[in-house]
């Protein structure tokens, strides 16, 4: 039996919402199955929820009663109804103002004047100095101004709030706009997919005539690298306008603006290699650290750790790099540290130029076998060490026939991996084809390398581009 839709929520929990939980489906209120309760204390104590045996469940609750599958899949279902529930009602707990949201729209249903004003004035006395300015916020002040606006019309007073209701509902739809357009132009940059852009064009129209303010204009703004309506925004502005705004921005608004500004400087980087946006990378990147450096050191992310040393490495920070590493070692998953260390390690030492150093330390991953490794740093220490080899046959030109069989295989791995995606795939299979062609390209040959710059420029997705374009220009200068 399989209940990845149970079992992805009970995962979720943390610190004591599990013991929570379980008083909630004590509660008659929610909840009168006493059997549903005893199903949910089973599974929470289970080592691996993912691969727990429901006949022993069954036993546990109902002894050497005959097992009944179609019985029990009907109380995992209700279960599962009742977990989404809990959560939601956690959600609306740590949510004081969406209380206060519902509460006034309560008073306003039933009429109850007395008991609205009374929590407006409360709303008023206890309002924050400072709020996190989103779609949500401004999406609940619209509500807010709503309920008081009836309350109000209730006593045959003339409404203050249709002003405060028409400006935050133009904000919620600004913001939510330019919200929604990013993250479309950011997916289709990455995907190189084509597009109309006649509607975004008479949004922008509309949203130049609105007096906006500082949070929306870091929206606008952050929406402005992928689609530039205005030339004078620089990445540099927008990594200080978020800066700047971080104070005013709930976590999550901050992280999905922050990994969109990264995400474009990623790319600008890989295909351009300008260090002007690498030192933005790394001021982004050093921000994080300092801001998230208690987490960083209980549990530092996998792809976090990778990018803060790969930018490093490129504005060549190297004792940086290795103090870095060394002062993180620790806060690496204890499954995939010794094996991450290990490929960090080896990528300062091909940016160092120690080659065989390098290759020693991927050889010793056992890449092909190692189960260890999360697969995009698998796949990511082959293209090393590709380049590794591609290095050191510059060196003694004797490593093509290895060039040539790893190449074979490294590209039939890529083909086979499940877990990859197309547009990853197609990244790796271009870096092997165009690294096989670089090899191909005599010294001081301009005409192919010409035509082979081209065809490599024109090459929308890729991983190393940066890196095949520098070899390439090498040959071309080698005297």
């Amino acid at each position: 039996m399989k209940t990845p839709a149970l079992n992805s929520i009970l995962k979720s929990f943390r610190n004591n919402e599990a013991k929570r939980f379980v008083q909630y489906l004590s509660s008659p209120f929610f909840n009168t199955n006493s059997k549903i309760t005893d199903l949910a204390k089973c599974l929470l104590q289970q080592k691996d929820i993912d691969t727990v045996n429901y006949e022993t469940v069954w036993k546990q609750l109902y002894g050497e009663k005959e097992y009944n599958e179609k019985y029990l899949a009907k109380l995992i279902n209700l279960l599962n109804q009742l977990a989404q529930g809990f959560v939601t009602q956690l959600t609306y707990e740590a949510d004081k103002s969406q209380q206060d949201v519902y509460f006034l729209k309560f008073c306003s249903n039933r009429r109850l004047i007395k008991q609205g004003n009374a929590r407006i004035k409360k709303m008023e006395r206890e309002e924050p100095t400072e709020h996190y300015i989103d779609a949500e916020y401004f999406l609940r002040k619209y509500y807010v101004a709503i309920y008081c606006g009836h309350l109000e019309y209730y006593q045959n007073k003339t409404s203050n709030y249709f002003q405060m209701k028409n400006d935050s509902l133009d904000r919620f739809y600004i913001v939510s706009k330019l919200d929604n357009y990013t993250s479309f132009f950011a997916i289709n940059r990455m995907k190189q997919i084509s597009f109309s852009e006649q509607k975004i064009d008479q949004f922008l129209t509309f949203y130049k005539h609105i007096n906006n303010d500082f949070v929306i204009n870091l929206y606008s703004s952050v929406l402005n690298l992928y689609y530039s309506f205005d030339s004078s925004e620089r990445p540099k502005n927008v990594y200080f306008k978020l800066k700047n705004t971080r104070e005013y921005l709930s976590e999550e608004e901050f992280n999905k603006n922050n990994l969109r500004i990264r995400n474009f400087l990623w790319q600008n980087v890989n295909t351009h290699n300008r260090e002007t946006d690498m030192n933005i990378l790394w001021n982004l990147y050093k921000d994080e650290i300092v801001y998230n450096d208690l987490e960083f050191r209980q549990k530092m992310p996998l792809g976090i750790f990778k990018n803060i040393i790969t930018i490093a490495l490129r504005l060549k920070k190297f004792e940086w790099t290795k103090k870095f590493i060394m002062e993180y070692e620790n806060s690496i998953d204890s499954k995939y540290r010794k094996n991450v260390i290990i490929y960090n390690f080896a990528n300062v030492n091909f940016y160092q130029g120690e080659f065989d150093k390098a290759i020693q330390l991927l050889v010793s991953l056992n890449l092909e076998t190692n189960l260890n490794m999360k697969i995009y740093y698998k796949f990511d220490a082959k293209g090393l060490l590709l380049k590794c080899l591609y290095e050191k046959n510059l060196q003694s030109n004797d490593f093509l026939e290895e060039i040539d069989v790893f190449s074979i295989n490294f590209r039939r791995s890529i083909q086979r991996e499940a877990k990859l995606s197309s547009i990853v795939k197609e990244r790796y299979l271009n870096m092997i084809f165009f690294i096989r062609k670089l090899m191909n390209v005599e010294y001081k040959d301009y005409i192919n390398a010409i035509r082979l710059r081209e065809n490599i420029e024109n090459c929308k997705v890729m991983y190393n581009k940066h890196w095949v374009l520098a070899k390439l220009d090498e040959k071309n200068k080698k005297e």
